[in-house]
């Protein structure tokens, strides 16, 4: 099932995969974490290639039926990790796990390579800081059938980790990836 096998949470991979809880840390490294197998799911539906997936088969709904998840994230060139139940809930963002945590690259564009389709309807939102009111933005967009929503951050890796996983992956479902605003001028 996996490339590697960690059990011990004080591994210095998982320890590098807790640190990309702070912002800093994946902005630093140009990476935004995906947590949940819907999420994943999501992301690969809409062309996010995870760099590493970290999976725990004690904590999966169904470790057979999801398989195709760590199979197609591998074919995408994917590193993956098995890790041990007691490990990944350490390493894991949110409460209750369901067993996959991926790394993924930055989620952004820079604004001028925005390309905007004729018939678009779109939803740009700068400045969002609270993850429930982008999600709250997804859903009415998704409600509505926007096949795009851009939200403008000023963020070198693009979407936050939490935009990444509330609410409930719907971020993937739409074909833009975060436009990055870039400053006009530095001072």
């Amino acid at each position: 099932m996996s490339d590697l096998v960690i059990t011990s949470p004080a591994n210095p991979r998982l320890k590098a995969l807790s640190a990309l809880r702070r912002r800093r840390v994946r902005e630093a490294q140009g990476v935004t974490l995906v947590e949940g197998f819907e999420e994943l799911e999501l992301a690969l539906d809409s062309g996010v290639a995870p760099q590493t997936l970290f999976v725990c088969p004690a904590l999966m709904a169904d470790a057979d039926a999801q398989s195709w998840v760590i199979e197609r994230s591998r074919e995408v060139g994917a590193e993956v990790i098995e890790v041990g139940r007691a490990a990944f809930e350490r390493a894991a963002y949110r409460e209750g796990p369901d067993g996959f945590l991926a790394i993924v690259g930055s989620l952004s564009q820079e604004l001028a390579n925005f390309e905007v389709p004729d018939d678009a309807l779109l939803l740009i939102c700068e400045g969002v800081e609270k993850p429930g009111n982008l999600g709250a933005m997804l859903r009415t967009a998704d409600a509505a059938g926007w096949a795009q929503l851009s939200p403008l951050t000023r963020s070198p890796t693009g979407a936050t980790q939490t935009w990444c996983v509330l609410p409930r992956g719907l971020f993937f479902r739409f074909r833009s990836r975060v436009t990055r605003l870039r400053p006009r001028w530095t001072g």
